[in-house]
């Protein structure tokens, strides 16, 4: 197992522990956006990406170290050869924070559905891998 497995996977059980009561079952649901504030599993020192987390990388890490062998934690995120993206995403659907949807309707029942939508797009159901190319 290389350093960087390791690590990947030591962080995704750290995490498993402190957020998700031991479960692994639990992070199919869980909502990403809540690490925008963690020091240890968000993105500190860079700006807040769901699908950017150090979480997140440490997943893709885990996820493809069978089909890119040589793939590190340092591969991954913004200007990198790999960076995680989401296959839904919400702000280009919905403006950041809503801010885009509430131009066009002030329906509560609606926003709500918004709302809930966007804790299901930051879950690790809807994150990918993409190669970069700058």
């Amino acid at each position: 197992m290389t350093d960087d497995l390791l690590k990947a996977k030591n962080l995704i059980q750290d995490f498993i522990t402190v957020y998700l009561d031991k479960d692994i079952d639990n992070l199919a649901s869980f909502d990403f956006c809540l690490l925008e504030k963690d020091k240890q599993f968000g993105c500190p020192g860079r700006n807040f990406d769901p699908d950017d987390t150090n979480l997140a990388r440490a997943l893709y890490v885990i996820i493809w170290s069978d089909l890119l062998p040589n793939l590190n934690l340092n591969d991954i995120g913004t200007g990198c050869l790999y960076r995680g993206d989401t296959l839904n995403t919400f702000n280009t659907l919905f403006g950041k924070d809503c801010k885009g949807i509430c131009k066009y309707t002030n329906d509560a029942t609606f926003l709500k559905s918004v709302e809930n939508f966007k804790k299901t797009c930051f879950s690790k159901k809807s994150l990918y891998l993409a190669e970069y190319y700058p």
